[in-house]
């Protein structure tokens, strides 16, 4: 990796984070031992890696389970297939894909004329994503 995308582990402050997310395009960037401090630090560590293609994934969805004891919160930018957890079962590895978000941003961003788009739009837009999904898909 480049000293700009490091692996978190290098971080003194690896144990202290429980979600870690990028599309930086840098295989295997979340590694093992973070993902263990997460998990040591909360019961469902959310773990994001949406870099696509799959090959480019900042880690597997097997990899993530596992090293989490299957307690991740696990969403990526491509496909994983479906594995079996032990202790959980069969599980479905979802996509959170930016697909979602970003067309929603750029079309109010367009519409509305505005000059600058600051984060806050992106944080704004995922959380009301979120407050869509119903009980029965979480």
């Amino acid at each position: 990796p480049t000293p700009l995308c490091r692996p978190l582990a290098v971080s003194d402050e690896a144990g202290q984070y429980t979600t870690q997310s990028t599309g930086g395009g840098q295989p295997k960037v979340f590694t093992k031992a973070v993902c263990e401090a997460m998990a040591a630090n909360t019961e469902h560590p959310m773990i994001f890696p949406m870099s696509n293609p799959t090959s480019k994934a900042e880690a597997s969805a097997a990899d993530c389970y596992a090293w989490t004891g299957g307690q991740c919160i696990f969403a990526s930018g491509s496909p994983f297939p479906p594995l079996e957890v032990p202790g959980v079962g069969e599980i479905v590895p979802s996509q959170g894909n930016n697909a979602y978000i970003f067309p929603g941003v750029a079309l109010g961003v367009i519409a509305t004329g505005a000059l600058r788009c600051p984060d806050n739009f992106f944080s704004l837009a995922a959380k009301t994503l979120a407050n869509l999904v119903t009980d029965d898909v979480r």
